[in-house]
């Protein structure tokens, strides 16, 4: 704990336990022990080619050398660093580190070929790159992975959730929640096909890159196949070639920016989440005991968002400045690039710091629906896109200028607004109808689907699809006794095609026994003739509301006197209960009233509290004038 607390880096303080994963890719231990495996499998390498003088090396005794990395530990570790600091040379420490252990094996003749033959370089731009790609694939793939799952899932679960959209954070044509963050998806998953197509190079060619010594030594090798092999074969990685002494960099610089890429395409989703939460869009999860504001209690601050922002920012700065730095060398080499590669877990862990804390805000983040359809109900004026589209198609002229006139006026544009406008278009009413059926929170979705291995013959379909057509859906014929009271209509409430059959289900009604005959005939006969069987069943008897009502007519004259206006009386032609009932007691008079139903035969019905006392005091007024029959 004491060290954590006397780190300079947040990362080995602070973050310590979300870096730990890293420690033995980056630190200076994992480094030493990446250098001692390089060298390790070069000499294994030249055993297996073999050197005349590793002819007579036993090649059991590679379990053995490859166990001096293997089993490497920090005292081992902090042993190379006490001779570093006698011999002022990091890689010849390493040599002598292995040089040492080739003794303890019994194995001194052959450690003239540890390290033979190549310069520093050759250690460190393999060592480094084989450290980057194993914290790639064992740390940051699982943790980006996590990430695109993550919002993969999130997008799923948003899909049909219509929001408004913002563009130069003005009010925008809507979109769905579901789409906006799987645009996250697609860019990262874009960036990491492209990632995937980087090769992790790697310089290894003696002192210059030509091999020199080695070609000296032994002229009839072909050193530079021995190269290309060791480097792919031994340690997973391509070999440039050519180079000078040191690795050009290119491929790694590459890699670079596709990390900072996936990291700025993070740091948006932080930004664009952080904005929803201000908006209340989300809310977040609450855990006991935590605080949001040291001043004002009430507050849940997105930090999680604004820790992964500024942690993407800090791996960013150094992935660029990485990226330009490493190709750019003086000559054939100089140690600027040494220097900076120390530096290279610094990015990763930053990025591994805002992954964490990515995937932390993503957990704890809490749809907030009512504030998103507010804000669509505030916005109405977002249809005009819409309209004006569907106004070009129908030749109208000037579409886009006639919706400006309407919704740049620094007014509020509502529904109602948006209709009477509609009105007072030269149109058809059938346009007209069109037009006012937009809908800010509209949603339409179009899915790619696999295509069934058994599908309808062509003519099932032509029928089936005609006769769908063909049916009444909605209403039939309006009462002629009563204004606006639908009399007779039918629904097609279910379609099913499954399993080689087709069920159209119809819920046909109306407040007159014979035209809902009629209307069921209809249905008969259109669906009889693309091939089905017509069956009628679950017929209950119609009924005609009765204006003339002497309770109806009480009921509306106490309602004025308690509240002071009209009550606004109407008729529905789809009531079960008075069908079954009025066959039954045909001089019953039934009325339906009571408190304010938001949402109805919905799972969100909820009653209005504050018109229950007022629904009560009108049912006892009535009771106590109510006729006697």
């Amino acid at each position: 704990m004491t060290k954590s607390i006397m780190a300079i880096s947040p990362i080995d303080g602070r973050y310590k336990n979300k870096t730990n994963s890293l420690t033995n890719y980056f630190s200076e231990y994992g480094l030493i022990q990446y250098r001692i495996q390089v060298e390790i499998e070069y000499f294994i390498a030249l055993a297996e080619m073999p050197l005349p003088q590793l002819a007579d090396f036993d090649h059991a005794k590679f379990i053995e050398l490859r166990d001096i990395y293997l089993d490497f530990d920090v005292a081992a570790a902090e042993k190379v660093k006490a001779t570093e600091a006698i011999t002022n040379h990091d890689v010849k420490a390493v040599e002598y580190y292995i040089k040492d252990e080739f003794k303890k094996l019994g194995l001194e003749k052959y450690s003239e070929f540890v390290h033979f033959g190549l310069t520093s370089q050759d250690i460190n731009n393999t060592a480094i790159p084989l450290s980057i790609k194993e914290a790639m694939d064992d740390v940051y793939m699982p943790f980006i992975s996590d990430v695109i799952v993550t919002l993969t899932e999130l997008a799923s679960e948003l899909e049909e959730v219509p929001m408004l959209a913002r563009t130069h954070g003005q009010p925008a044509s809507p979109t769905r929640l579901g789409k906006e963050i799987m645009v996250f998806v697609e860019r990262l998953d874009q960036q990491m096909r492209q990632m995937r197509h980087i090769p992790n190079s790697a310089k290894f060619g003696g002192a210059t890159g030509n091999f020199n010594a080695h070609t000296v030594a032994y002229p009839d090798i072909d050193w530079h196949a021995f190269g290309d092999n060791f480097v792919a074969d031994y340690l997973g990685l391509q070999r440039s070639s050519p180079t000078t002494q040191i690795e050009h960099y290119d491929n790694m610089a590459a890699y670079f920016d596709n990390l900072s890429r996936i990291n700025t395409i993070l740091l948006d989703l932080s930004r664009d989440v952080w904005t929803y939460v201000s908006m209340e869009y989300f809310k977040q999860k609450i855990k006991a005991g935590e605080i949001g504001s040291s001043a004002m209690p009430h507050k849940v601050n997105p930090i999680d968002f604004e820790n992964s922002e500024g942690n993407l920012g800090i791996a960013n700065a150094i992935f660029e400045h990485l990226s330009a730095k490493l190709p750019v060398s003086r000559l054939q080499r100089d140690l600027t690039d040494s220097t900076v590669l120390r530096n290279v877990g610094v990015p990763f862990a930053h990025t591994i710091i805002a992954f964490k804390s990515t995937l932390k805000g993503l957990q704890k983040l809490l749809l907030n629906t009512p504030k998103i359809a507010q804000d669509l109900e505030n916005n109405w004026a977002v249809v005009a896109e819409a309209i004006q589209t569907i106004l070009r198609r129908e030749g109208f002229s000037n579409p886009y200028e006639a919706l400006k006139g309407l919704t740049r006026t620094n007014a509020a544009i509502t529904q109602d607004s948006i209709a009477d406008f509609i009105d007072t278009l030269e149109v058809s009413d059938a346009i007209k109808t069109e037009l006012k059926t937009m809908e800010p929170d509209l949603v339409i979705l179009i899915s790619k689907i696999e295509t069934p291995e058994k599908i309808m013959d062509l003519g099932v379909q032509e029928g089936f699809t005609r006769a769908i057509y063909a049916a009444q859906n909605g209403v039939y014929r309006m009462s002629a006794d009563i204004p606006e009271l639908v009399e007779t209509s039918n629904n097609l409430a279910r379609v099913v095609v499954k399993n080689g059959k087709i069920k159209i289900a119809c819920l046909t009604r109306s407040s007159v026994e014979s035209s809902k005959m009629d209307l069921a005939n209809t249905l008969r006969s259109t669906f009889e003739l693309t091939g089905c069987e017509v069956e009628l069943s679950g017929d209950y008897p119609g009924w005609t509301p009765n204006m003339d009502s002497p309770i109806l007519k009480i009921m509306t004259q106490l309602y004025e006197d308690l509240n002071g206006e009209k009550p606004h009386v109407a008729a529905c032609h789809a009531g079960l209960e008075c069908g079954i009932l009025g066959s039954v007691y045909p001089h019953w008079d039934i009325i339906s009233f009571g408190p304010t139903i938001r949402f109805p035969h919905s799972p969100d019905e909820k009653v209005n509290i504050e018109t229950v006392g007022k629904f009560w005091d009108f049912l006892s007024a009535l009771l106590e004038n109510i006729p006697v029959k």
